[in-house]
């Protein structure tokens, strides 16, 4: 278990793993303090699970990190940032199988990354673009 960690995983292994316990997430902060960033818009890429070394695994893949979810124990595996969840567009792109339901969730976040790219998310436009 511990050679884990040092291995790639396979496209199959990851959407499916993604498809149990994956999740798309765009991230809305606001930091009043800060001049140059006060209000942020980062896309995330998160699996949750409990075995650090299995996440690893993950990390050793995407370049990600893992973190800490809960007290029990619970861990995520997440990229974060526009640079790295632009790495796995193509793999979701290519998926060969993809539900109906993950299908859409994965369309909307992509648009999100492609928005933020150029800046608009944050419009109206860019806005109701991710909503419907």
């Amino acid at each position: 278990m511990k050679q884990l960690g040092i291995i790639k995983l396979s496209d199959d292994y990851v959407l499916g793993v993604h498809y149990g316990d994956g999740s798309f997430y765009v991230g809305l902060s606001w930091k009043p303090t800060e001049k140059s960033h006060r209000l942020r818009c980062e896309p995330e890429w998160s699996i949750s699970g409990d075995d650090e070394t299995y996440w690893k695994a993950f990390s050793n893949t995407f370049d990600g990190r893992t973190c800490l979810v809960d007290k029990k124990g619970q861990r995520k595996f997440v990229l974060v940032g526009v640079k790295k969840c632009i790495c796995v567009l193509d793999l979701f792109d290519k998926a060969p199988w993809i539900n109906k339901y993950k299908f859409e969730q994965y369309v909307r976040w992509k648009k999100s990354i492609n928005l933020i790219q150029i800046k608009n998310i944050l419009l109206n436009k860019g806005l109701k673009s991710c909503l419907i």
